[in-house]
């Protein structure tokens, strides 16, 4: 029973509860820097930790001499997240293109839009990852554990 509720509530568990840390730290106008890398960084620790305690797949917890690899290519991924909205966060203050963001917007809806933006970009940068041959290089890494 544990194990199902862990393998089945973790996600939205960790999901929904970084959503809720971060809502509540726009809505105190708290600094992007610490606050929110700190929210991401215990919600992979909590990911980490519920994948040792109930593995999804109990063979991926054999050593396959890749931690190092998956190590790497995490703290570099992470990296290049956090300096891209650092620089988001930068670009917004220089010019006037925040004026297109729907302010009016409730908050939530802001949250839930930026999310869908994200995810977008995320998902074509993963598509573009795979078509192109220099990003596929550094993307290759990924697949490779």
């Amino acid at each position: 029973m544990f194990q199902t509720l862990i393998r089945y509530a973790s996600y939205p568990f960790v999901a929904g509860g970084a959503a809720v840390a971060i809502t509540a730290a726009v809505g105190q106008s708290l600094a992007y820097w610490p606050t929110f890398p700190l929210i991401a960084a215990v919600g992979l620790s909590a990911v980490a930790l519920l994948e040792r305690v109930a593995p999804y797949e109990p063979a991926w917890q054999s050593d396959h001499g890749d931690l190092f690899t998956d190590s790497v290519h995490t703290i570099v991924n992470l990296s290049v997240v956090l300096l891209t909205v650092e620089g988001i966060f930068w670009l917004r203050e220089q010019t006037t293109f925040s004026s297109i963001w729907p302010q009016s917007w409730a908050l939530i809806a802001q949250i839930l839009l930026a999310g869908a933006v994200i995810d977008l970009g995320l998902y074509l940068m993963h598509r573009w990852s795979h078509t192109n041959r220099w990003l596929w290089r550094l993307h290759a890494i990924h697949h490779s554990s």
